[in-house]
C-alpha cells in the first residue's frame, strides 16, 4: 500500500509539472515572435566626416565632424533586403582636379558590426553607430609606399533620406 501511495504521489507530480510544462511550451510556440528590423535597408547620405591620418607617425589631420555639403562632396549608398546595394559618389571640381562622378551597383554583407561593401575591391567598414536614422562607418588602412608609413582612419556619418 506505501508503494502503491508512492508511485501514485509520483505519477501526479509529474503529470502536474508535464502539464505545466507543456502549457508553458504551447504557449511560446502559438505567440508571433517580432522580426529583427534591419536598420540598414534605406537610402543614407553622407554629412560628416572624422579623420585621421599619421605620416611616419606624425599627425597630419585630426578633424571630427567635418560637412561635407558645402564642399559639394556627396556619398549615398542605398541598401536593399536581398543583399544588394547601389552608391552614388561626386567629388567636386578643385584646383586642377576636374569634377569625378561615379554610379553603380554592388553587395554588401552585414555580420555583427562589420559591414563589407563589394563595389570593387570590398571595403570593410566598422559599424560604429547604426539607428533608424545615422550610419556611422569606420575603416582603418595603413600603407607603406616608398619607405614611407601612411595611417588613415576615417568615419563617415551617415543620415537617412528614405
Amino acid at each position: 500500500m506505501k508503494n502503491l501511495k508512492s508511485i501514485l504521489l509520483a505519477l501526479t507530480l509529474g503529470l502536474t509539472t508535464l502539464t505545466s510544462c507543456s502549457s508553458d511550451d504551447n504557449s511560446s510556440d502559438n505567440q508571433v515572435q517580432p522580426q529583427p528590423q534591419n536598420e540598414l535597408l534605406g537610402k543614407w547620405d553622407l554629412e560628416k566626416v572624422d579623420m585621421k591620418m599619421i605620416i611616419d607617425g606624425e599627425t597630419m589631420i585630426d578633424e571630427k565632424d567635418v560637412p561635407v555639403k558645402q564642399t559639394g562632396l556627396i556619398n549615398q549608398y542605398e541598401f536593399f533586403a536581398d543583399n544588394t546595394m547601389e552608391y552614388y559618389l561626386y567629388n567636386p571640381a578643385s584646383g586642377t582636379n576636374p569634377a569625378t562622378e561615379e554610379s553603380g551597383e554592388g553587395t554588401y554583407v552585414k555580420n555583427g558590426d562589420q559591414l563589407t561593401l563589394t563595389i570593387t575591391n570590398g571595403n570593410t567598414f566598422t559599424i560604429k553607430l547604426l539607428d533608424s536614422n545615422n550610419l556611422h562607418l569606420n575603416i582603418s588602412q595603413e600603407e607603406i609606399e616608398e619607405g614611407v608609413n601612411y595611417s588613415m582612419d576615417m568615419t563617415q556619418k551617415f543620415v537617412k533620406m528614405k
